[in-house]
């Protein structure tokens, strides 16, 4: 069995702040994830696994309009949990 791993396109947030986890994808970070899509059509993908977080259910979307594989939700693949008296900070804060 291979896995892939992909992260999700860059967020809204991404480049400034620490972010929300209802933070939507950047308009180039829907470009990446089509883009990711064409690379990943020919790959033997059987599942999708995908976090809850907006931005990687987004990228999520975007690839399996070209794959059309079953999509799995899950807990397991969230970030580490920050703090969240930081979100929406500057990065470097």
């Amino acid at each position: 069995m291979r896995v892939y791993l992909v992260r999700h396109g860059e967020s809204e947030l991404n480049t400034v702040a620490h972010q929300f986890a209802d933070t939507g994808l950047s308009p180039q970070g829907v470009q990446q994830a089509e883009i990711l899509a064409g690379r990943l059509v020919n790959l033997p993908i059987e599942v999708i696994f995908s976090s809850k977080y907006t931005r990687a259910q987004q990228t999520t979307e975007i690839v399996n309009k070209k794959l059309q594989k079953e999509v799995v939700l899950t807990e397991l693949l969230q970030e580490r949990k920050r703090p969240s008296d930081i979100e929406g900070k500057p990065i470097g804060d």
